[in-house]
């Protein structure tokens, strides 16, 4: 929303479809060689706004660049974890 408002884009609502790769393996410690977490993720979004395909995907660009998660994701972030 606040990239909508940024650019004057009014956004009804978005909905998001989530896939994702996994093995279970790994999550249940059955092999050591196998990540626990996802291997690939798809992301299909429906976007409620007065705006062309093309403007749509621009939009999604500019929101995928800025968000958070995203670059977490794209980024390798890392996690410090301690007792509280």
């Amino acid at each position: 929303r606040y990239i909508a408002h940024q650019q004057k884009i009014e956004l009804r609502g978005m909905r998001f479809e989530i896939e994702a790769d996994y093995d279970p393996d790994g999550l249940l410690g059955r092999r050591d060689d196998v990540r626990p977490g996802f291997q690939a993720l798809r992301v299909k979004v429906e976007i409620d706004a007065d705006l062309s395909r093309e403007e749509k995907q621009a939009f999604l660009e500019e929101i995928e660049r800025r968000c958070p998660l995203a670059d977490n994701l794209l980024n390798g972030t890392q996690l410090h974890s301690q007792l509280a």
